[in-house]
């Protein structure tokens, strides 16, 4: 009678080193996570070791179970260690392995004479409690570390006196000695800076080179802008979409009074079925990038309607210092390859670039953003007499975890969803040539540019509050094919 009873069931994973600490684990890594996974990962956990738990009792044979249980706790203790954030899918498939092998184990070592019910009972619930301490040890640990780093940070600022007070000032009970103040070593910053004397009309111009975008961290493709002094890059409804644009405190949409030039063909899309001057950044590589001028305020005729708040001019290299390749990886679903090589062709110079990157961000329904990007350039000549010719290639599509209401919150938590389906696809092929020659006395250009443009975007705002039944999802749709020309000539002299 004594291994018929529930409690035996429970009291059997407690004398389990392995099981004992994985279960910690398991809870402990789910406390880390965010949205579903912190109660799917340990229900996950439960329910595949409750079948592993009745193979195992059925007497079947399985090779390498210890081996397995053995590994689990090395890999448990590294997800714990790195705070690792994996997708949902992946997180759970991850969880199912090892928890087969936890009940098969345990099913195995279960006594002949014991009630597989009641004992599979107790045994679950241990299981679900040894979870939940983790889970209660991962907020604590979490919650501990916050207030030690705060409560250091208080100790600092409190306790340290500035320079020019004596020690006795501080009410301190040990005096100082020492009240020479430390010099520091000397900080050198180094920066670029460009004559604009007789190029820029005012101060709100400006130039930004590619070691300055290089060093910034880049979250999204289109904080290259951030790089114009009171520009602000903000994204939502998924990472495919334009971004939001603002400057100066004013907000410009996703690009209605900003224009953006990639080597002189614009960005900006006129009647844009999501927003008029509709701009996205995602067609830009940014290690391709050489320069980009700036220039802010309405003051300028030559960049159009969409210039009223400002304009950015990106030029991309046509030859570039060295060839490269980068590949990155990180948290949520985070990978990105790009490269970049240049050769001589002739008496010109070719150049080829390519980006694949794939984000699925920290929502519960993933972004799953997969986008892909080429870039092709042929040029000969130099700044004084030259043409070039460039072909550029961008596909992307990604799903959107649109804004909630406040009384939402608790259904679906801050990084769910209440419609999986919103999302889009976008695409954008170009080819553009330009032909520029200048001397002492003039300076001509001549562009010409044409490409295809395709978005379809899914988007929800008010879910039911009109259409009770289908709900309020809306599609908006733009597909066109555009070109354009560009000719200038410029002379220089002095009137006065």
């Amino acid at each position: 009678m004594a291994t018929n009873g529930w409690h035996d069931g429970f009291d059997h994973p407690l004398h389990g080193w392995d099981h004992l600490l994985v279960m910690i684990a398991v809870g402990w890594w789910a406390a880390q996570q965010r949205g579903r996974a912190v109660w799917l990962i340990p229900l996950t956990f439960v329910a595949v070791m409750t079948v592993g738990g009745i193979v195992g009792a059925s007497g079947i044979a399985l090779p390498g179970v210890e081996l397995a249980i053995m590994l689990s706790s090395a890999v448990f203790a590294a997800l714990v260690a790195r705070k690792a954030h994996l997708r949902l899918s992946v997180s759970m498939w991850l969880v199912a392995f090892f928890a087969f092998f936890h009940g098969f184990a345990h099913g195995a070592e279960m006594p002949g004479s014991a009630n597989m019910v009641m004992f599979g009972f107790g045994f679950v619930v241990a299981t679900l409690l040894l979870h939940a301490t983790g889970l209660a040890v991962g907020r604590l640990v979490g919650f501990a570390m916050v207030f030690l780093v705060s409560g250091s940070a208080m100790a600092q600022s409190t306790t340290t006196p500035p320079l020019n007070q004596s020690p006795a000032a501080t009410n301190d009970p040990v005096p100082r000695t020492n009240s020479v103040p430390i010099p520091l070593p000397d900080v050198l910053v180094q920066g670029r800076q460009d004559s604009e004397v007789g190029i820029a009309s005012s101060a709100t111009q400006g130039t930004v080179g590619a070691n300055e975008i290089a060093e910034r961290p880049i979250l999204r493709v289109g904080e290259i802008l951030e790089t114009v002094p009171g520009m602000i890059i903000t994204q939502h409804a998924g990472g495919g979409k334009a971004n939001q644009y603002f400057l100066r405190g004013f907000n410009l949409d996703h690009g209605t009074d900003f224009a953006t030039y990639l080597d002189g063909m614009p960005l900006n899309l006129p009647s844009h079925a999501h927003g008029e001057g509709y701009s996205d950044m995602n067609t830009v590589i940014p290690e391709l990038v050489q320069a980009l001028a700036y220039e802010k305020g309405p003051y300028y005729a030559d960049v159009g309607n969409y210039g009223s708040a400002g304009a950015a001019h990106l030029n991309f290299y046509q030859t570039l210092p060295q060839d490269f390749l980068s590949v990155e990886g990180g948290m949520f679903g985070y990978e990105r390859g790009v490269f970049g090589l240049s050769q001589k062709v002739g008496p010109g110079n070719l150049l080829l670039g390519g980006e694949a990157s794939h984000d699925d961000g920290p929502w519960v329904h993933p972004d799953d953003y997969s986008k892909f990007n080429g870039l092709l350039t042929y040029s000969q000549g130099d700044e004084a007499h030259g043409f070039s010719v460039t072909g550029r290639a961008y596909h992307g599509q990604w799903n959107s975890s649109d804004q909630l209401a406040e009384n939402a919150l608790p259904l679906v938590g801050y990084f769910g969803t209440l419609n999986p389906t919103d999302g889009g696809n976008s695409e954008r092929y170009s080819v553009q040539a330009e032909w520029h020659r200048s001397d002492e006395n003039s300076q001509t250009k001549i562009m010409a540019y044409g490409f295809y443009y395709d978005l379809d975007l899914f988007s929800d705002f008010t879910y039911y509050l009109v259409d009770t039944n289908r709900g309020d999802q809306f599609e908006q749709q733009d597909r066109r094919w555009v070109g354009g020309l560009d000719a200038r000539q410029t002379y220089f002299s002095q009137w006065f």
